[in-house]
């Protein structure tokens, strides 16, 4: 298959050509999106068992034991799981975009390739992020005591000025930690390289990044919030005392995990095409591949 001319996309192509390239490769996306979940969705099942009698019997000492138990082995199986499926989501991405084939099983290897250092990154980028805001925090926490001596409507301005910075700190780690899927992957980078590689992408089009990135996030998590909708999942956010029932954990769970696999892949095909993007405008990523083609036409 030909190589497609890459070239700069707008806001609107990205999106575009995400939802193209799942077209085109649905059912690879959406079969390496259903492996890993279905296998999540069984750990829940076999796993979650001594939750739900825990959830049935009420005893608060009962559940918080098989949260920290069982729920925390099943958060590892999940993490492991999703770690492969995103590694190898990405994979496909990037072949599919430089026109080659994309397979279940070649998307499967690279997934299981690229899982350490995938959790490596996000380990670093975590600490680092809960540095950065705890440092955001403490400013701002100094901000609003010096305001609070000068009156409630002072008090009150310093505590939006604590959220906008926290706020701030969150949208601009969605733009600068964008590439880091795409690196690990396409790269081979590794953990820290990856972030360095992110973040140099980002450099000059923070924003433009950001805003790409919450149009993505809303069409995806869009749905699974209208689930949490309807089976009573916000109205156990505003009452924590009500434990959920083990019928409306579990449909809570397959109806949100269910629809992950058919937008988590939209979700990793625009990082990949906005990764290129950000390639073909920093790096020249066309015109190397121009002159790698014609080297090879050429041989």
């Amino acid at each position: 298959m030909a190589l497609p001319t890459l070239r700069p996309l707008s806001f609107g192509e990205i999106l575009d050509g995400a939802f193209n390239l799942y077209r085109r490769n649905f059912a690879a996306f959406a079969l390496t999106a259903g492996i890993p979940t279905a296998v999540v969705l069984a750990g829940f099942m076999l796993l979650g068992r001594s939750m739900f009698a825990a959830m049935a019997s009420n005893d608060g000492t009962a559940i918080m034991g098989a949260m920290l138990g069982t729920g925390l082995l099943v958060i590892v199986v999940a993490l492991a799981a999703f770690l492969v499926m995103y590694g190898a989501l990405a994979h496909q991405a990037a072949q599919a975009y430089t026109g080659q084939p994309a397979s279940v099983g070649d998307g499967m290897r690279a997934g299981l390739k690229a899982a350490p250092r995938l959790l490596g990154a996000g380990i670093v980028a975590w600490v680092g992020l809960v540095v950065v805001i705890f440092g955001v925090a403490l400013v701002g926490t100094v901000i609003s005591l010096v305001t609070a001596q000068l009156g409630a409507l002072m008090a009150a301005l310093g505590g939006v000025v604590m959220f906008v910075l926290i706020f701030g700190v969150m949208l601009a780690a969605v733009g600068m930690l964008f590439g880091v899927l795409p690196a690990v992957v396409v790269e081979n980078a590794g953990p820290l390289r990856s972030l360095e590689r992110s973040v140099e992408l980002a450099r000059g089009a923070v924003g433009r990044v950001v805003g790409l990135m919450l149009v993505t996030l809303l069409i995806t998590y869009l749905p699974m919030m209208a689930v949490m909708a309807f089976t009573g999942g916000f109205a156990q956010m505003a009452n924590p005392s009500a434990v959920p029932t083990p019928t409306q954990l579990i449909t809570q769970q397959v109806l949100a995990m269910g629809i992950g696999v058919f937008t988590g892949p939209f979700m990793v095909a625009v990082m990949v095409l906005l990764y290129f993007d950000r390639r073909v405008r920093t790096e020249a990523l066309d015109v190397q591949m121009m002159t790698d083609r014609l080297a090879l036409a050429g041989d």
